[in-house]
């Protein structure tokens, strides 16, 4: 937490898209002159300079603003490049602060004074701003989280179209979007095209995409399917498209994963590191990890990292009433908490302390995804204890 500031003007930025909303207190929470606001532009930087320069010392004051989605960063980073530190607060803290009014009103100039008024009081903490490499990496692996949540809705509408088409495909491979089915349902798409290409060719094409795995009863099979299907019979060109269509966006987002895969682990190798030697955590993860935590001495303990993260339960209290099935909270970094969840999945499926651990969870009764998010705590202290003694993990 900070400390209450003295003796100095505090200056509250209300971010926006276009326009930011400034208002200016002095020690006293006296307001200097009128609440103004100024363009996010290079020009409407130094007109914001300017006007506080006429009303404050720039450099005996405290500026501070909310992270306010993404708005906030280039503000950031020009007001550094002119040698000014900006205080970044988390909105939460602003918000719980302006809630202590009675009267509740809602305005940019207002929110301004919220941000101004709780610098001036201190009771808030500094957000971590990632810089260099770190911040490198967080652009990476969110946007990789990002293609890959869109690779699986893409799944969905694939499967959702074949629902309607040709419902007994589903049982026709272990998985739809292996090389195999996928060539298949690019060449033949509808059940009606795959009963007019035969029995041969649809042979070959098994043959050629399992490498040899497949051929004569699987195209039977195939066929048979085809002729009994409950799909609707019509509309073949239009689910054709649909089909293909995602068939093809797949293989984009396919390609674009790779390209991130090398940026990342390159970039993930000019980091002293060693989460990567923790069961479960490979480049990928090591690097969203490394890039949401920034400098693992903002966290003293171990529990104050499963907080970040979001895996801390939360309680329901009331009187003497306490709820005894709580939940994670989820309040911290979902980045952080997701990629530490993954690296708990495969942890406990292949390391014999975190397999003990997560059997030991089950057999006290617990649901799996419970264990899981156990595994998932005990995973945090381990990376909390690697990354605070920068030592590979010893098990």
């Amino acid at each position: 937490m900070g400390c209450a500031m003295k003796g100095n003007a505090t200056i509250g930025i209300d971010i926006a898209k276009k326009r930011h909303q400034v208002c200016v207190i002095d020690a006293d929470g006296n307001f200097i002159g009128k609440s103004f606001h100024f363009e996010n532009t290079t020009s409407g930087v130094e007109a914001f300079l300017k006007t506080v320069s006429a009303r404050v010392s720039i450099s005996e004051a405290t500026i501070g603003f909310e992270a306010t989605g993404h708005y906030w960063l280039p503000l950031y980073h020009a007001l550094k490049r002119r040698g000014i530190c900006p205080i970044v607060i988390n909105p939460a803290q602003t918000k719980a602060f302006s809630n202590l009014e009675l009267r509740r009103v809602k305005t940019d100039p207002k929110d301004a004074s919220h941000i101004a008024r709780l610098m001036r009081y201190g009771r808030f903490s500094k957000a971590y701003v990632p810089e260099g490499v770190v911040y490198e990496l967080r652009r990476l692996t969110r946007l990789r989280y990002f293609l890959a949540d869109h690779r699986k809705i893409m799944m969905r509408r694939m499967e959702a179209c074949l629902d309607v088409v040709f419902p007994e495909f589903e049982n026709l491979f272990r998985n739809n979007f292996t090389p195999t089915p996928i060539q298949l349902l690019s060449q033949y798409t509808t059940p009606k095209e795959m009963l007019t290409a035969g029995h041969s060719p649809l042979c070959n094409l098994l043959k050629s995409a399992s490498r040899g795995h497949l051929g004569e009863d699987k195209a039977k099979d195939i066929l048979l399917r085809a002729t009994k299907t409950i799909g609707i019979p019509d509309h073949d060109e239009v689910h054709k498209a649909e089909i293909t269509s995602m068939i093809s966006l797949l293989a984009q987002i396919e390609s674009e994963i790779k390209k991130l895969n090398v940026l990342i682990s390159a970039r993930l190798e000019e980091i002293p590191q060693h989460l990567t030697s923790i069961p479960g955590i490979g480049n990928f993860i090591a690097a969203s990890i490394v890039s949401e935590i920034g400098n693992i001495h903002r966290f003293p303990s171990p529990k104050q990292l499963v907080a970040f993260a979001g895996l801390d339960p939360s309680v329901y209290q009331t009187g003497e009433f306490v709820g005894s099935c709580s939940h994670i909270s989820k309040r911290g970094c979902s980045y952080l908490r997701r990629s530490i969840y993954l690296a708990a999945v495969t942890a406990r499926k292949y390391d014999g302390d975190f397999r003990d651990y997560y059997q030991r969870k089950v057999a006290e009764g617990n649901h799996i995804t419970k264990a899981i998010v156990s595994v998932a705590r005990k995973m945090c202290h381990t990376i909390w204890r690697v990354m605070i003694d920068a030592r590979p993990y010893e098990g």
